[in-house]
């Protein structure tokens, strides 16, 4: 996301347009927009909500987005940190992340075990 505001930054500052786009432009293309809000106006991803819901207000960013806005705003907008001259993530982002795999991971298993199962059935008629 820090990557993304400030290639947004520099469009603005060279009187370029910026395009923000997605599938649907509801989501994905609207949490980078939100993003960038709260890093500009110093808004938190409520209030960043509400300021870009004044132009579109289709804009609903999923639940991990939601997240993810919400820990952006607590790390200053930049959910990385240099330690010894490596990039690393910051403790609670990849807590967050760690989180949200073992959540898909038992998704996924159980995704895996009905269609195994519906392979067997469909093999055993």
């Amino acid at each position: 996301m820090k990557d993304v505001c400030e290639i947004i930054d520099k469009s603005l500052r060279e009187n370029q347009g910026v395009l923000v786009h997605c599938g649907l432009g509801i989501s994905r293309s609207g949490t980078v927009v939100l993003g960038y809000v709260m890093r500009e106006r110093t808004l938190d991803r409520e209030e960043a909500l509400a300021f870009v819901r004044q132009k579109r207000l289709r804009v609903q960013p999923n639940l991990g987005f939601w997240e993810q806005l919400s820990i952006w705003h607590d790390y200053h907008h930049d959910v990385f940190e240099t330690v010894g001259g490596e990039i690393l993530e910051k403790e609670i982002y990849r807590e967050w992340k760690e989180k949200v795999v073992r959540e898909m991971g038992s998704r996924v298993s159980f995704t895996i075990l009905l269609n195994l199962n519906h392979q067997l059935e469909v093999r055993d008629s």
